[in-house]
């Protein structure tokens, strides 16, 4: 009897004769054990539905962390396994839709306008190609997935159709700029920032157009032109810094004009 219940996993037993006694204490408890067993199946339950319900923001952090370069090379897998993220390649490619803000239709809010964009740039990217489309510092970032190298042509073709067609739909003018392809995912860092200088290019080819970085600067030394680009754009805004308080400076003694010599003040 003892064989059969460790093998059936009893959890009391009780000897004849029956003490009522003893029946209730027995009884009282196995429920203490169910009740506990319960509590702590409600609450590794509320913490599931949380980490779901938190799912989406905490993927989101993971892409902006990735491509800024922010994850440790050895930790990457990790955190694909924790957030449920699917990124086999073997290829990537970061690129920005950069909406301009001198072309905003009337009575529309920048920020709106922003997210019809990304929301377009979902419902077409959808079954087409295997993108992750999300919001960061502004603009609208799309990290793709792609078979191979080669398929970076029919992508930009893409991505040139797409800006035609959120002028159209959207009012939107938007430059998509196309980051470097890489097939390490850490490396996606460089394909982001090839990226954002594509998009530093729409002042010489354009806007409502898609500018492939490595059609125009093929990817050699990318850290080292891009450390040089970011020292070019902090003293661009130092000096556009400068100019705006000069500029404000004039208009305060503009609308405080000194005495005319002919005519004092009293």
């Amino acid at each position: 009897y003892a064989k059969e219940a460790i093998q059936i996993e009893v959890e009391e037993y009780i000897l004849k004769p029956i003490d009522a006694g003893n029946l209730k204490e027995v009884f009282g408890r196995i429920h203490e054990k169910i009740g506990r067993e319960m509590d702590e199946k409600r609450n590794v339950d509320k913490l599931r539905e949380y980490y779901m319900e938190s799912l989406p923001i905490l993927q989101e952090n993971f892409y902006t962390s990735l491509i800024d370069g922010r994850i440790p090379e050895g930790e990457v897998e990790k955190y694909l396994s924790n957030y449920q993220i699917d990124l086999t390649g073997p290829c990537y490619v970061v690129s920005i839709l950069h909406i301009s803000t001198t072309d905003i239709p009337q009575n529309m809010n920048p920020f709106l306008l922003g997210v019809s964009v990304k929301k377009l740039a979902e419902e077409h990217m959808e079954g087409e190609w295997k993108s992750r489309i999300l919001m960061y510092l502004g603009d609208i970032v799309v990290i793709t997935q792609l078979e191979e190298q080669e398929q970076i042509t029919a992508f930009t073709d893409f991505m040139d159709q797409f800006c035609r067609l959120a002028k159209h739909v959207c009012e939107a003018t938007v430059t998509a700029g196309i980051g470097y392809v890489c097939d390490n995912l850490p490396d996606i860092r460089l394909s982001w920032q090839g990226a954002r200088s594509a998009v530093s290019y729409r002042v010489i080819y354009g806007n409502a157009r898609a500018i492939n970085i490595a059609e125009i600067d093929p990817m050699e030394n990318v850290d080292e032109r891009w450390e040089e680009q970011e020292i070019q754009g902090e003293e661009a805004d130092r000096q556009d810094s400068e100019i705006n308080t000069e500029l404000e400076e004039i208009l305060a003694d503009s609308e405080n004009p000194l005495p005319d010599e002919e005519n004092p003040l009293p």
